[in-house]
């Protein structure tokens, strides 16, 4: 019979447009193997393939988010694997400034990413502010350029954007 079935991938951090593989590793006699994505058949696609015990992904996609089962069968019975949870890492993307001017002018930060980006605000490029949120005087003169970096914390890969007082 089947004594374990279980999931393991190729890395323990999952990046968007990198290569990634999940292996079932069945302990036993098995007769198939079939994925499940959150609950569902896996499908294929240009970008995942199956065979036998293996899911290719070719690139990572964020839509490749999802509880992972490998589902080993004999002439018995299924077993079913833990969840594997894959969340793939991405970003920064999309970096946008968001600028209020009311008592002081308010420069906000945000970008896109997983896990969530951590902020810098530089200025004549030294780091003035390690927040998502700059807060400067409406004295503050013109032409002055604020310069926002989101840095993604586990693959330290950045972005930055500037805004130019007016």
């Amino acid at each position: 019979g089947i004594s374990s079935v279980v999931v393991t991938p190729s890395t323990l951090i999952p990046v968007a447009s990198k290569d990634m593989q999940l292996f079932c590793n069945v302990t036993g006699i098995f007769k198939s193997i079939q994925w499940l994505k959150d609950s569902q058949l896996l499908n294929t696609t240009t970008t995942v393939s199956m065979n036998d015990t293996t899911i290719e992904f070719h690139p990572l996609q964020v839509t490749d988010d999802g509880s992972y089962q490998c589902v080993a069968t004999n002439i018995f019975r299924s077993h079913y694997s833990q969840p594997y949870s894959l969340i793939v890492n991405y970003g920064p993307v999309d970096v946008t400034i968001t600028a209020n001017n009311n008592i002081n002018i308010v420069l906000i930060c945000n970008a896109m990413s997983q896990p969530p980006s951590v902020y810098q605000w530089l200025f004549n490029n030294s780091v003035i502010k390690e927040d998502a949120t700059l807060v400067l005087p409406l004295t503050t003169p013109q032409g002055n350029t604020y310069t926002c970096v989101a840095i993604n914390p586990l693959t330290n890969n950045t972005l930055s954007k500037s805004y130019v007082i007016t």
